[in-house]
């Protein structure tokens, strides 16, 4: 069209409406131009593309009206922007150019039949002029809530005082619902796009927090298998064998205890940070435990590579750490294994903790690599456990007495119970079958249990029968003593059969009186001690108790180890043995020496002033069944006239 209602929006639509600007700026804001830009945000439709639905409805209305041009226009608060126009080059106009926002002020069709006699169009120059635009006819379009968006409109520049007839308005007004239709379509499918939208972000959380440890951010356990799973899934993709490097953080729970949570979870956070930092993008790392971390090597040409890098995790690691201005020095231990064609993810673990185990048992601080040597070990240590476990729940865990005789009158003074394992054919076996049991704190309770309760068993037994068997004395471990609760559980028994505490004696080790856990030994030995238990230092000379350590301690005897006593003859162990009796008798102490196994032994023993003894030259470790024949032999005071008796 020639100069048409495209070119009056443009330029001169200014002075068009410079005489109604006022009116029109006021009509634009009636409405509360935020409430209605809070709607328009809702359809995200301003500034968007042209779109087809929209299009098709002003080409329609533009036909159906017989008018050059039409738009669909929305009122902002300061412009009106078209979102689809017919005849129109324009994109949109200034808020006081636009003839919609009067449109929005009512609530039905909005008609302008001739804009010369139009009051505030009538005195414009344009119109007086050559009546660019004459005839003008919209509806409002409205949100869902009723706020006015903008208008369905149509323009011509020609007058037409009859204006629309009742099928073309009608058909304007329907058009006008079906704009706000598409307008709740687009809104619908908005929030279905956010909805979606929210719930992908949710799942990736999810699936983060599902993979991932809460406090470092490193991946989590799931995480690292599925990553080893692909990597021994994709042969063709790895070289070589992935590898695991497992790392304990060592005395966290001293860190926890003397500085607060707070800085061990800054160690744990500062450490991952050291892996991220230390290792390249081929390899995994990742957050197990409480205080375990893993490290995956995707490609591993060999152990000496793996190596090389728990050794600079090593170094990384054991840097101080700093918190609240305190240096924090808290060390790892690795433990390292490259995967053979057969492993999966849970025997590669397993080595890698036997290798890790086997740094902890090294002293902590240090890195160490699986070995078929370690897993040797560790087979032999875990066949030990199941024993042990299994000897429990069976009652094949029986206490054999061997006789502690005094070397001046050949009279029993009492009995040493050493644990016995009777295996499933009925065969006798020593301790050592067990041994990694009384490693593990658990069954080394147990043990100890089922000892003290079939020594108190035998010896109601023998009380009932009538023999003397003297005190019984009964090994133990610091894991008993760890409890707290050792001498009240032992008392109680004690009380409950009706045995003398006398009758009971606690032997204790050098390591075990003097370790790390001293505190709990010592009050549990002055209680003992104070109820009539006796109490004796085992193994003595061998560890590094002094005389000092033992006045600190509520001892009753010592025992001197076997070892002196299998040397005796020599001018070396006889001294020895000498100065150990002598301040042992001088401090009011029994001086008992273990392993007496012929009669010379029991002479020089008497010479040095040992009064006491035990050995095989007396007696093997017998079962209760031989309680009888021992006293009768003691009886006699002729122990060397006797072979000494079996353990059968």
């Amino acid at each position: 069209m020639s100069r048409g209602l495209t070119d009056m929006f443009e330029a001169p639509f200014s002075q068009f409406l410079a005489a109604g600007a006022k009116d029109t700026r006021g009509l634009a804001r009636a409405g509360d131009a935020a409430e209605r830009m809070r709607a328009l945000a809702e359809y995200a439709i301003l500034d968007t593309p042209t779109e087809p639905a929209f299009d098709a409805i002003v080409e329609l209305a533009a036909q159906i009206c017989g008018t050059k041009m039409s738009a669909i226009s929305l009122v902002c608060d300061d412009r009106q922007w078209i979102k689809a126009g017919h005849g129109l080059s324009l994109s949109e106009t200034p808020i006081e150019h636009s003839v919609c926002a009067h449109t929005i002020r009512g609530a039905g069709l909005f008609v302008v039949p001739d804009a010369s006699q139009h009051p505030l169009f009538r005195d414009h120059p344009l119109v007086r002029g050559g009546g660019l635009l004459r005839f003008y006819a919209g509806v409002p379009i409205l949100s869902r809530d009723g706020v006015p968006l903008g208008a369905l409109c149509v323009v011509d520049d020609a007058a037409r005082p009859q204006g629309l007839d009742a099928v073309q308005a009608h058909t304007l007004t329907v058009l006008g619902k079906q704009v706000e239709a598409q307008l709740e379509l687009r809104r619908a499918i908005l929030v279905q796009e956010a909805r979606i939208e929210r719930e992908r972000r949710l799942s990736r959380k999810l699936d983060h927090a599902a993979n991932h440890d809460g406090l470092t951010g490193l991946c989590n356990r799931s995480q690292l298998i599925r990553a080893f799973e692909q990597c021994v899934g994709a042969p063709l993709d790895y070289a070589h064998p992935p590898a695991l490097v497992l790392i304990d953080v060592d005395n966290l729970k001293r860190v926890n205890d003397g500085f607060g949570h707070a800085a061990g979870d800054l160690v744990l956070t500062e450490l991952a940070n050291r892996l991220r930092e230390t290792l390249g993008p081929d390899a995994l790392a990742a957050r197990i435990g409480g205080d375990e971390f893993a490290v995956m090597l995707r490609q591993c040409p060999s152990i000496v590579e793996a190596a090389e890098i728990a050794g600079t995790l090593l170094h990384a690691a054991n840097l101080p750490f700093l918190h609240e201005g305190r240096n924090l020095n808290c060390r790892i231990s690795l433990g390292y294994a490259a995967a053979q064609d057969a492993d999966d993810f849970a025997t590669l673990h397993r080595k890698a903790d036997q290798a890790l185990a086997s740094a902890k048992a090294a002293g902590r601080g240090c890195a160490r690599a699986f070995s078929s040597a370690l897993a040797r070990a560790y087979d032999s240590e875990r066949d030990m456990l199941e024993q042990a476990r299994a000897a429990l729940a069976e009652g094949r865990i029986l206490p054999f007495y061997q006789p502690k005789v005094d070397l001046e009158t050949g009279q029993l003074v009492g009995h040493e119970a050493l644990l016995r394992v009777v295996t499933r054919e009925g065969d006798i076996t020593l301790p050592g079958t067990i041994a990694a049991a009384f490693e593990d704190r658990e069954l080394a309770i147990a043990l100890t249990d089922r000892m003290i309760e079939s020594v108190l068993c035998d010896l109601s037994d023998a009380r009932a029968r009538g023999i003397d068997v003297g005190h019984v004395a009964i090994n133990t471990t610091s894991f008993d003593f760890a409890t707290g609760d050792f001498a009240d559980r032992l008392l109680a028994r004690l009380a409950l059969r009706g045995i003398a505490p006398s009758m009971i004696e606690v032997e204790v080790t050098e390591t075990v009186a003097l370790g790390s856990g001293r505190d709990h030994v010592r009050h549990a030995l002055v209680e003992l001690a104070e109820a009539g238990v006796r109490v004796s230092l085992d193994d003595f000379g061998t560890g590094y108790a002094s005389l000092t350590n033992v006045k600190q301690l509520p001892i009753s005897a010592l025992k001197i180890d076997r070892s002196f006593v299998s040397g005796l003859g020599s001018e070396t162990d006889d001294s020895i043995v000498a100065a150990m009796s002598m301040l042992g008798t001088r401090m009011g102490l029994q001086i008992v020496a273990e392993g007496i196994e012929t009669a010379e032994h029991v002479a020089i023993l008497r010479r040095l002033g040992v009064r006491y003894g035990q050995g095989f030259y007396f007696s093997r470790a017998v079962s209760s069944t031989h309680l009888t024949e021992l006293a009768a032999i003691s009886a006699s005071g002729r122990w060397a006239e006797h072979a000494p008796l079996s353990p059968q």
